[in-house]
């Protein structure tokens, strides 16, 4: 279950579809790693309190996962990055370009805590 939640109901120029669909694969890798950890019990609440939504600025979306800010997305290129705090871009922590391809929503949830340096982004030659 995604949504996004836009502040001024303005045209925006990027897909929804696409954000939404990055969403799900997110919010889908983690009730597969929920269910592998057995918390079973918990899975009829487990789209309500990690529900993963976005929320549209002027330059930037933010991705979060129930009431926690997660990663940002550029609009104007698809990059996804991670965040310090408090709504910082970490541009030296790329998850990827969501409209590469391959790019698959489940990274966000592999990627959430990873430590150091890292670029997901293919190298076009």
């Amino acid at each position: 279950m995604s949504r996004i939640f836009d502040r001024d109901n303005s045209d925006m120029s990027f897909a929804y579809e696409t954000v939404i669909k990055v969403l799900d694969q997110w919010h889908e890798a983690h009730r597969q790693q929920f269910v592998r950890d057995g918390y079973t019990n918990l899975l009829n609440t487990f789209d309500t309190q990690e529900e993963k939504h976005g929320h549209i600025g002027g330059k930037y979306m933010r991705l979060d996962v129930g009431g926690s800010g997660a990663w940002m997305l550029e609009m104007a290129t698809g990059d996804v990055y991670q965040i310090k705090g408090y709504g910082k871009i970490d541009k030296k922590k790329c998850a990827g370009n969501i409209y590469a391809p391959d790019f698959d929503g489940a990274v966000l949830f592999r990627d959430r805590f990873r430590h150091g340096r890292f670029d997901n982004r293919k190298v076009v030659l």
